[in-house]
């Protein structure tokens, strides 16, 4: 198993922006650091491994596996 460390940048900033937006209008917030990490996961195209499937479930265009 590769694992990277990837940047907290413009692209994922405006992801995060989009993802609390999308959040909040339909009333099914989580918490900033996980809309931070999910939009760093989406920008890079990759796939995050969680075992805390439920705090992302809300998020589109995330793809998520259990780990």
């Amino acid at each position: 198993v590769l694992n990277k460390i990837i940047d907290f940048g413009l692209d994922s900033s405006k992801i995060c922006a989009k993802i609390n937006f999308h959040l909040k209008k339909k009333g099914t917030m989580t918490g900033f650091m996980d809309q931070m990490i999910a939009s760093i996961v989406i920008s890079n195209n990759e796939v995050l491994k969680t075992r805390n499937l439920k705090h992302y479930q809300n998020i589109s265009d995330l793809k998520v596996e259990s780990w």
